[in-house]
């Protein structure tokens, strides 16, 4: 009976020291494992951020290529027809009104001419 309670105390001192052993190395690979996730998390967002960086700098570059095109004269947003037909002759084609308020395009050789009502709001140089 002494020999049982001897062989229960001594077994479990075995197994508190094996776990006091063992749980600083559980420990060290749990923080490893989130230190590893965390590092993979910051990369997804670095990879991310960089490629929503260029795609937004395409679009720019793109703007401003098209914007710096100042080459071609065109009509002033405000310009009556009268005016426009006036500077440029008239148009290569007419198109006809769509929508509320009515846009009207008009087509040049070199430029597309956008009214609302009798008025430019905008005008395009064409593509080659």
């Amino acid at each position: 009976m002494l020999l049982s309670k001897v062989d229960k105390v001594v077994s479990d001192y075995i197994v508190k020291l094996g776990l006091a052993l063992l749980l600083p190395r559980l420990y060290l690979e749990q923080q490893l494992k989130e230190c590893i996730v965390k590092m993979i998390q910051k990369l997804l967002v670095v990879c991310l951020l960089s490629f929503m960086t260029s795609v937004v700098s395409a679009d720019t570059l793109l703007i401003n290529t098209i914007e710096k095109n100042t080459t071609v004269e065109r009509p002033d947003r405000g310009m009556s027809r009268a005016q426009v037909e006036n500077l440029y002759g008239k148009p290569i084609k007419k198109y006809s009104p769509v929508g509320e308020p009515p846009i009207t395009k008009w087509s040049y050789a070199n430029i597309t001419v956008f009214f609302e009502h009798d008025h430019v709001i905008h005008s395009v140089v064409n593509r080659k």
